[in-house]
Formats: C-alpha cells, structure tokens, sequence
C-alpha cells in the first residue's frame, strides 16, 4: 500500500522504501524458524525492547497487545541514534499463524513528529499481509 515501494526480495525478507517526498523510511519483513519449544511472543516483544534500549542513545516507549486477523501481535516503538541521525522504529510482531514461528515488520524512519500517521501506515501494511493466502493454498478458490 501506499508510501510503500518493493526494493528488493531478499530470501531473508522483502525490504520496502518509502520515498524521501513521503517523509522517508525502510521496512524489512523477516519470518523466524520454528521455535521448537514454543513460541512466547511476550518475551520476545519484551527482548525486543531491550534491544531498543540498549543501541546508541537508545530509548524504549513500550509495546501495545494487539489482537489482528492473524493473529496476537505486539506493536513496540523506539528511537536510537543512527549513525548520527535521530532514528525512531516501529516493530509489529506477530505470532504466525501458519507454524509455531514469529513474523516481525520493522518500519525504521527519521524521527519526526508523525509517529501516529508512521504507525497507520504499518497497520495497513499488516492488513494487506494478513490478506496472503496461506502457503499452498489455492488463491483463486480453485480446488
């Protein structure tokens, strides 16, 4: 969806831009292996917020239980110092739910103040990927 553009489709994950006239900014979509103990999204959003804290200048603003058509997800947020640039990053983390695996988009953006309308576009960003057949499934209904 709209500011979103491909830029590449990495085997690790696709990586989206959005344009410098739309306020700038990458996403990078990443799917783990299997946990084969187990999946706990709470301590991995949790891990992730640590994560946060622990960059360059970085800070942790929390993380938001969401219950979305596919499934529990955590939206978490935080700002760290990139490189010398001022960095705020939204991470929506998703029990998958086609396998015991954590679906994570991580939208990284200059820090601005339009987090609410950064956090709009990646929920709609997790609506068009909550639309995704599922593997192997027939998309056009044809068995």
């Amino acid at each position: 969806p709209e500011p979103f553009e491909l830029a590449t489709d990495d085997p690790a994950g696709p990586v989206l831009t959005v344009p410098e006239s739309a306020g700038g900014g990458s996403v990078r979509i990443t799917l783990s292996g299997e946990h084969s103990g187990g999946l706990n999204i709470v301590e991995a959003a949790k891990q992730e917020m640590a994560n946060f804290e622990a960059m360059q200048d970085g800070e942790s603003f929390g993380q938001t239980k969401l219950m979305a058509p596919i499934g529990l997800s955590y939206m978490l947020r935080g700002r760290y110092d990139s490189g010398g640039t001022p960095t705020e990053e939204l991470r929506a983390m998703v029990a998958h739910p086609w396998g015991n695996r954590l679906l994570t988009v991580s939208y990284v953006y200059p820090l601005g103040d339009d987090t609410r309308e950064r956090g709009e576009q990646l929920m709609a960003l997790l609506g068009e990927i909550e639309a995704l057949p599922e593997p192997g499934s027939d998309p056009g209904g044809e068995e």
